[in-house]
């Protein structure tokens, strides 16, 4: 949820994230499964995190080529573990 207004929302719409408000969808159930997350601790790297998409299971949160966030399937190279992986 965005901190600073209630009912917004991170969310994937055709595997890039925006921020969206869930007042304004016409399918609440959709919203919420792609606006949930699974946070997951060392799946790529021991004490790294990522976050894994509950509508689109095996995808995952990464970077693209442009810095642009994106939900994609899991892949299992080097690059992929390294834009999916982050620490708090």
């Amino acid at each position: 949820m965005d901190a600073n207004r209630t009912d917004w929302y991170i969310r994937h719409r055709s595997y890039y994230l925006q921020v969206e408000s869930e007042n304004l969808t016409d399918n609440l159930p959709l919203f919420q499964g792609d606006s949930s997350y699974i946070l997951h601790v060392d799946t790529f790297y021991t004490g790294y995190y990522a976050l894994e998409s509950v509508s689109l299971p095996d995808h995952y949160i990464k970077s693209d080529i442009n810095g642009r966030l994106v939900v994609t399937q899991r892949s299992d190279t080097a690059d992929y573990n390294d834009t999916a992986s982050f620490s708090m």
